[in-house]
């Protein structure tokens, strides 16, 4: 299963659509291509904090936030 990585500046819902429909023909269940998506995009954001770019928020301030994902059955 190729997981696509986010492109430099790419916002979060974009990435999270362009992930999710590169995964529409695999099996496994729509929660966890979700969460594969949004762990590729946080670690990928992770890595550049690491390397001294600081233009993403803080992950832990934005994970408080009220997001609510509905996934239909």
């Amino acid at each position: 299963m190729p997981i696509p990585k986010p492109s430099n500046k790419e916002q979060k819902d974009k990435f999270i659509s362009r992930c999710m429909e590169s995964l529409k023909n695999e099996k496994a269940p729509q929660a966890q291509k979700l969460a594969i998506c949004y762990t590729t995009y946080k670690n990928s954001k992770r890595k550049k904090q690491m390397k001294g770019d600081n233009s993403e928020p803080d992950w832990d301030k934005e994970m408080t936030t009220n997001e609510c994902i509905i996934i239909p059955k």
